[in-house]
């Protein structure tokens, strides 16, 4: 439900009336998903749950959807989110190793390190191939 959600938010620009389709169906679908849930299983949402940098992204995404809407604008909207999410990833490396508080997460005793392998490797393999900007 969430990834359905966080998908959405970053779909692709499309010009209006594929936009506006597109918008009908997912509230079509959330409705029909609110409506068949129980009263006691619906699970409100605090709005102080998430950071306020989340909103602001969420509003600015929105209208860069509205306005590549209106332009009938058609691109891949990820497309144009990667050289900045890469560099992200990799200052978050470096801030990383320069934390004074380490991060609780790192210092937990996992059992199963496949996946955190896994991520450093292809982190690694981008960074030696220079795909990581």
């Amino acid at each position: 439900e969430d990834m359905e959600g966080i998908r959405f938010l970053l779909r692709d620009m499309a010009p209006r009336e594929t936009a506006r389709r597109r918008i009908k169906a997912k509230m079509k679908t959330d409705m029909k998903r609110f409506e068949g849930k129980k009263k006691g299983e619906r699970v409100p949402v605090d709005s102080k749950a998430y950071p306020g940098e989340f909103f602001f992204f969420v509003r600015t995404n929105e209208l860069l959807h509205g306005l590549g809407s209106k332009l009938a604008v058609d691109i891949k909207y990820l497309d144009i989110l990667k050289p900045y999410a890469e560099k992200g990833i990799l200052q978050s490396g470096k801030y990383m190793s320069i934390l004074k508080h380490p991060d609780p997460i790192l210092n937990e005793n996992l059992h199963d390190l496949t996946l955190k392998r896994k991520i450093d490797e292809i982190l690694n393999e981008l960074e030696v191939s220079n795909n990581l900007a």
